[in-house]
């Protein structure tokens, strides 16, 4: 996942985008990677501020694991929306 966090911080949304949403559709476990979800959820915000994507940070909230300091992070900001 730095891969798609370091696409995310330099701004190139449709390739992590892409990226993220193979990732989630790969991962079969009962308890997927938050951080896709998470990161997707960021990355959707920034190609389009108009929307909130709920059902991404929905997905972030289930799977973040508060210990976890980046991932506590990410909870905090989908309580926010």
């Amino acid at each position: 996942m730095l891969v798609n966090g370091q696409l995310l911080e330099q701004k190139h949304y449709a390739e992590a985008k892409t990226n993220l949403k193979e990732a989630i559709s790969l991962d079969n476990t009962e308890n997927p990677q938050a951080s896709a979800y998470c990161l997707l959820a960021q990355v959707l915000e920034e190609k389009d501020t108009s929307k909130i994507p709920l059902m991404e940070w929905e997905n972030c909230l289930r799977y973040a694991d508060p210990r976890y300091p980046e991932e506590y992070d990410w909870i905090e900001q989908a309580r926010q929306r």
